[in-house]
């Protein structure tokens, strides 16, 4: 978290990763640094199932998702009684299909 808290607002690599689980996992990186940190999540089942159930393929859906519901992020950390906002941005330029 140091390099999210020095750089609230920053670009990120989203990513859909393959591996063992129950629903898919997406992963993000910071653009610029990726090795500073590495968080995950899943998105609502409803929306993984539209990726996946699409004629025009899922990595098709995938590089819509992040261009439209993955473009901004704000992101809330508490610690302790303080809470931390980021600001997160993707930019289309940074496409990385991993799956």
């Amino acid at each position: 978290m140091d390099y999210a808290r020095e750089n609230a607002t920053h670009a990120v690599r989203p990513r859909r990763i393959n591996q063992p689980a129950s629903h898919p996992v997406w992963e993000l990186r910071s653009a610029e640094h990726p090795e500073a940190y590495a968080r995950r999540f899943s998105l609502p089942e409803r929306i993984e199932k539209w990726i996946v159930a699409q004629d025009e393929g899922m990595p098709s859906r995938t590089r819509y998702v992040k261009r439209s519901m993955l473009s901004t992020m704000t992101l809330y950390w508490m610690h302790g009684e303080h809470a931390q906002t980021f600001h997160l941005r993707y930019e289309p330029g940074e496409l990385r299909l991993d799956n």
